[in-house]
């Protein structure tokens, strides 16, 4: 492991005192003299726990200095320095009142972390808004799942075809967890964004945990689902989605200088050797005229599974990973989204899709993307939003 002070930590002196001051969460620490000089000493470059270790081996026992440097890494003054810094602000109301995610522990989790950006969507990058305000929402309606309250809850509301006992054990044995929004400054470039996905979702998946992306726009997930191609050298991908999000030319949607956005990132995904299908669900609308050419794309269109008994399912060996675009939904449903396309799905349509699809799947990740606050009148979107997400936790293999 390479160790660096996280570039958002500011070190000085005040009255005797030695201080460490995290820039986004402006949390203050007292620090002892020798523990600053050392932090003023790591800032540039990476070092080695062994160096840390050998710095300090005069003045603390090696137990101790275990227990420091974890310290620090739980306080956000360490990071793990993998070829690109990233910080995920962590909250102090979590998701769902969740228990914080420690990467450093390693138990099969399903770990929520929110990704704020829009710029891959450029008709309406309005859905970079929809972490924050998804989870200013859930705190202020109090939804919290906890082992003192989930078996009283009435999980019928939602759909009362489906048990919701593994969500219930899962949450029980703390199998849920929130690891915070990922930090994207306003001037990074799409490239250096990417490398923040792909590097704390990659740090999701090598302690065996499942990311839970909650987006942001359609690109976001280009990365998110490359870092576990990386981790599982075989997956395939099932999306949930309006659109087949291969367009090129005139359909790039207003981001012809991308490479990668919302409208084009499964062209890449398709040349993905690690990648052996995806399966692309809910397809409609005349801007999907253009045929498939790719041999991994299986389209399943709208019209079929509103009319059909479909009998393209996913190989249940192969793990799989969930994108959900909510404008899979029907526009009546869903309004709060970019490019809304009329014949979608009501929720209990799309309830019963998803079961008939993923049950008994090996689920690696999951995100939702697309979802613009700032035109959700009355949080209908958010709410239809919750519910689907709540659908597919319920899914997860936990063991």
């Amino acid at each position: 492991m390479a160790i660096k002070v996280s570039p958002f930590i500011h070190l000085f002196e005040e009255k005797g005192k030695y201080l460490a001051r995290h820039l986004l969460s402006g949390i203050l620490n007292e620090i002892s003299k020798d523990i600053f000089d050392l932090l003023v000493s790591l800032v540039s470059p990476p070092y080695k726990e062994e160096d840390i270790v050998n710095v300090l081996k005069d003045k603390y026992a090696e137990s101790d200095i275990s227990k420091l440097i974890n310290q620090l890494f739980k306080k956000g003054i360490f990071i793990d320095f993998e070829g690109q810094d990233y910080y995920v602000i962590q909250k102090k109301q979590t998701l769902f009142g969740f228990n914080l995610f420690d990467p450093q522990v390693n138990k099969r989790c399903l770990v929520f972390m929110g990704i704020p950006v829009g710029s891959g969507n450029a008709i309406d990058p309005g859905c970079k808004e929809f972490s924050a305000s998804f989870r200013n929402y859930t705190n202020s309606q109090h939804i919290k799942f906890k082992p003192d309250n989930v078996e009283l809850l009435d999980f019928s509301t939602i759909d009362h075809r489906i048990d919701f006992e593994n969500f219930k054990a899962a949450v029980n044995d703390n199998r849920m967890l929130d690891w915070g929004d990922l930090y994207i400054s306003k001037r990074e470039v799409y490239s250096e964004i990417y490398n923040k996905i792909f590097q704390s979702s990659s740090k999701i998946h090598n302690s065996d945990n499942i990311p839970f992306l909650v987006g942001g726009d359609h690109s976001i997930s280009h990365a998110s689902i490359k870092a576990a191609a990386k981790k599982y050298k075989k997956i395939q991908v099932i999306q949930f989605d309006a659109h087949h999000d291969t367009y090129d030319g005139i359909m790039d949607m207003g981001t012809e200088d991308l490479e990668i956005h919302h409208g084009n990132f499964v062209k890449d995904l398709l040349l993905t050797e690690e990648i052996t299908q995806i399966t692309q669900v809910g397809v409609r609308g005349l801007v999907n005229f253009k045929k498939p050419k790719n041999k991994k794309q299986k389209i399943i269109y709208a019209s079929q599974c509103k009319l059909e008994k479909t009998n393209v399912l996913p190989d249940q060996k192969t793990p799989v990973y969930i994108t959900f675009d909510i404008d899979f939904l029907d526009p009546s449903v869903a309004p709060a989204t970019a490019t809304p396309v009329p014949g979608g799905f009501d929720f209990y349509e799309a309830s019963k899709i998803i079961y008939s699809l993923l049950d008994s799947c090996q689920i690696i990740g999951v995100d939702l993307v697309e979802v613009n606050p700032k035109k959700d009148v009355d949080k209908i979107t958010t709410q239809v939003a919750l519910q689907i997400i709540l659908l597919f936790a319920n899914l997860i293999n936990y063991e």
